[in-house]
């Protein structure tokens, strides 16, 4: 009798713990469990965060290729009052020698 009572106080302290093991380990869980949901909302935001840089980038390289063809549109128009430039002086220089022409048959026919 005395070694049943001594084996049902052993497998009462087993199982006394066997709980204090299994309800550490609860406690653990919730902890990790605590955690992993931390961590899950850091990734949403740093997933935010990401998209939103993104955007800002593709904003950015759009403005970047609005501005280079502003440039490109000034230098074509830079070229065009060039060549506008010359045509007028041309038209100039036609006109002066009709000019000339024009004094020199008067001259001869004088």
């Amino acid at each position: 009798m005395y070694k049943q009572q001594a084996e049902l106080e052993s497998f009462k302290m087993e199982y006394a713990n066997a709980r204090l093991e299994c309800n550490a380990a609860d406690e653990r869980a919730n902890i990790l469990a605590s955690e992993v949901i931390g961590l899950e909302e850091k990734a949403r935001r740093l997933r935010s965060n990401e998209l939103k840089l993104e955007r800002q980038l593709e904003n950015s390289q759009a403005k970047i290729s609005s501005f280079n063809l502003y440039h490109w549109c000034i230098h074509q128009l830079v070229l065009i009052v060039r060549y506008y430039m010359i045509v007028m002086n041309h038209l100039q220089c036609i006109a002066w020698e009709d000019t000339l022409l024009l004094a020199w048959e008067y001259a001869l026919l004088c």
